[in-house]
């Protein structure tokens, strides 16, 4: 293989080729995990990663934002979309609505 001091030059990757004419996909989607939204000051999870409870909404509205300038067909999250927090401090009567334990 030939060497070169520029880029491409000597090169027979397929990265320098031509490449094909792109089809449009058949569908197209957006993802998110673990948006772990909670009404409390920003903490840590029990691993001691960072979390930015409150902030997470503004996450989620700028992936929201991109997946509608790309015309998304869906969006999928996954993980949870509530961390545990939020469920410990919801309101008591609202837990036992819901069968959770207080």
């Amino acid at each position: 293989m030939a060497t070169s001091s520029k880029p491409g030059e000597g090169s027979t990757c397929a990265a320098t080729q031509p490449a094909a004419p792109v089809e449009d996909p058949l569908f197209t989607f957006g993802v998110i995990a673990d948006i772990q939204y909670a009404d409390i000051d920003d903490g840590a999870s029990f691993s001691g990663t960072p979390r930015f409870y409150r902030n997470s909404l503004n996450v989620l509205a700028e992936a929201v934002g991109a997946w509608r300038k790309r015309d998304v067909d869906f969006a999928i999250q996954l993980g949870d979309i509530i961390d545990v927090c939020a469920l410990l401090l919801w309101d008591t009567t609202l837990n036992t609505k819901l069968g959770l334990r207080s």
